[in-house]
């Protein structure tokens, strides 16, 4: 990983699930996240109860973006 700065990764997970991860590297898992959350995004207005699972998606995009930037950093 070339100088990634945790701090901008973190304001780009927080910004959108899957940039974060697209911003260390990790196009897979950044593109599946990011896809997720838009089509999640666009669904959310008409099902009132996806807004409630994206909170917890948007939690779990977030702690899995900070793994891969640790697991990393060991690497």
């Amino acid at each position: 990983m070339k100088n990634k700065n945790k701090a901008i990764m973190i304001i780009l997970s927080l910004l959108m699930p899957g940039l974060g991860n697209l911003y260390i590297g990790d196009k897979k898992k950044g593109s599946i996240l990011l896809a997720v959350s838009l089509i999640t995004t666009a669904v959310s207005d008409k099902y009132k109860i996806i807004t409630g699972l994206f909170i917890i998606y948007y939690i779990y995009a977030i702690l899995t973006c900070l793994s891969t930037y640790n697991n990393q950093l060991e690497s």
